[in-house]
């Protein structure tokens, strides 16, 4: 029997294509273990656990990079958190450690290589991160999203299979998804999401726009867990507004019944939303690795993006209004970003850990 630890965290942008891989491999393995190990604080637990897999807290420094004297701190918490992850792969004795990003799983992955174990890193975003940076030397796989990304990493050990979809997206049902909202259809449908952990600035970018939202569409605005406009919109037309804090498999029904969906550019939201094909304007976080995800998105045709700094909410409701008059571009642009993500991401990456773990058991036979 395999057993399999995943760990990542923080945000979902590590965990939604390791929970992918997960789905993929129980159906494949109906026996086989999985633990998650995800942060304390993090959205990740919910997600982990709604899909009914194990999920155990460690606590893990991060690195701020600007001058604070936590910093100080780190190489001491960094050991603390190392020997915890050691004592629970003693006792989970898994056969492949993976880890996608989030700094969580660098002391899992410093663990794994200390204890022996396989590791495997999957960098999903176009510039690396820094967890799978420092963590390039231990593993013994690398998979990334991009061919871009084989520059970045050990050429023996790295491998493109593209970045990782819940089966769930594949399914999406706009139907559904009318139904949860409330909405008809029958006017347009405009979903704004900041990513799994929420965004403040869109969040007051959208609801200082809320009432020009009204006058041609109907709103989904998904703000994230505990990051609710202090003062909600008073709007004419309530009933075209629906404001949600966080949303667990409905997700994949929402952004079906959506038209056009603004988003940040997590490699996490921007490969679901390629399953379904949709039309997106893309909002990166700045001075981070979503300003490179977005380019190299946009450059090949399958978004539209503003800046931060150069966007206004007025620019941003007349962009949307003007999109969803012209529905060959957006039939344009959904199948364009569809195209860039492989539709066989999810059994590529299974596939790569389960010779992982067949490697390992052989050389443990081997051993006895």
């Amino acid at each position: 029997m395999a057993r399999y630890l995943f760990s990542g965290g923080g945000t979902l942008g590590p965990v939604t294509p390791l929970i992918a891989v997960m789905e993929e491999l129980r159906a494949g393995q109906p026996e086989a273990e999985f633990l998650f190990i995800g942060t304390p604080e993090g959205p990740e637990r919910r997600l982990v656990e709604a899909g009914g897999f194990r999920f155990i807290a460690l606590s893990s420094p991060k690195l701020r990079r600007y001058f604070d004297w936590r910093n100080l701190l780190i190489p001491f918490a960094f050991a603390r958190s190392v020997a915890k992850a050691m004592t629970l792969m003693t006792l989970e004795r898994p056969d492949v450690v993976v880890g996608a990003g989030g700094y969580v799983s660098v002391p899992v992955g410093v663990a794994a290589k200390i204890l022996g174990c396989k590791l495997l890193i999957h960098q999903q975003d176009v510039t690396p991160s820094l967890s799978n940076r420092l963590l390039a030397w231990a593993a013994d796989a690398v998979t990334c999203a991009f061919e871009i990304s084989l520059r970045d990493f050990p050429a023996r050990k790295t491998e493109v299979v593209g970045n990782p979809v819940r089966p769930i997206f594949e399914h999406g049902d706009r139907a559904k998804g009318l139904a949860a909202l409330g909405f008809s259809g029958e006017r347009p449908i405009v979903m704004a999401v900041g990513g799994g952990t929420g965004s403040r600035f869109m969040n007051e970018l959208i609801t200082l726009a809320s009432p020009l939202w009204a006058g041609f569409c109907d709103l989904v605005h998904v703000t994230g867990l505990d990051k609710a406009p202090v003062r909600p919109p008073t709007l004419e037309h309530p009933e075209r507004y629906r404001m949600v804090e966080f949303v667990g498999e409905d997700i994949a029904h929402y952004f079906a019944a959506a038209d056009v969906v603004i988003t940040r550019a997590g490699l996490g939201t921007l490969t679901e939303l390629a399953a379904l094909s949709k039309p997106i304007v893309l909002i990166p976080l700045a001075d981070t690795q979503q300003e490179t995800n977005a380019a190299y998105v946009v450059e090949r045709g399958g978004a539209r993006m503003f800046r931060e700094l150069d966007l206004t909410p007025e620019q941003l409701v007349t962009f949307t209004r003007e999109l969803l008059q012209k529905p060959e571009d957006m039939k344009k642009l959904g199948e364009t970003l569809h195209g860039l993500f492989s539709g066989q991401a999810r059994a590529a990456l299974a596939d790569r850990i389960m010779k992982l773990a067949l490697g390992n058991k052989i050389s443990a036979d081997k051993k006895i």
